[in-house]
């Protein structure tokens, strides 16, 4: 299903898998969750009303199932839809059951940055140094999530820029 969330059967497997003992387990969920987005848009009766993130919420309340991966996807969604005040409260409660995981940081802030501004961003790049500055890559993740469009641009072009200088070099 996840390979092919618009197959004809998609829709019905995955929602068979997402059952009983799975009802609440990420990968399951999510396949729920792309077969509806992928399924073309009912008509008459049968429209699509309701909010397809709704069905990943079945993870998100259930605390030895949740996965941010989760958590993530339906903050990206609720945003994209102008859900902006739920989005933050979800992201708001991934981060805080996952804040030990130095890899969820990265996303957590550039999802922040967006939403709620770079200067909140800097900040929390700032505590993901203080906590997990042994583990050099995961802050280094942090400071590039933290960075605006604007900077990381920039950072884009002196990349550019030394790598044709190094081009030129070579080739003379």
């Amino acid at each position: 299903v996840l390979a092919d969330p618009s197959a004809p059967d998609a829709l019905r497997l995955a929602r068979q898998a997402a059952s009983g003992l799975s009802a609440r387990h990420a990968f399951p969920l999510m396949a729920v969750y792309r077969a509806e987005l992928a399924q073309p848009p009912a008509t008459g009766k049968r429209a699509r009303k309701a909010d397809p993130g709704a069905v990943l919420d079945a993870n998100l309340g259930s605390a030895p199932d949740r996965a941010w991966m989760l958590y993530l996807e339906r903050s990206n969604q609720l945003e994209a839809s102008g859900q902006r005040k739920d989005a933050i409260q979800v992201m708001d409660q991934g981060f805080a059951h996952f804040e030990a995981s130095a890899s969820i940081w990265p996303q957590a802030i550039a999802f922040y940055g967006q939403t709620q501004g770079w200067a909140q961003a800097q900040a929390l790049a700032q505590s993901c140094r203080e906590r997990f500055g042994s583990l050099a890559p995961e802050t280094t993740a942090c400071n590039t999530a933290a960075a605006t469009p604007e900077e990381r641009a920039a950072a884009q072009r002196k990349t550019d820029e030394k790598a044709d200088q190094l081009v030129k070099k070579l080739f003379n």
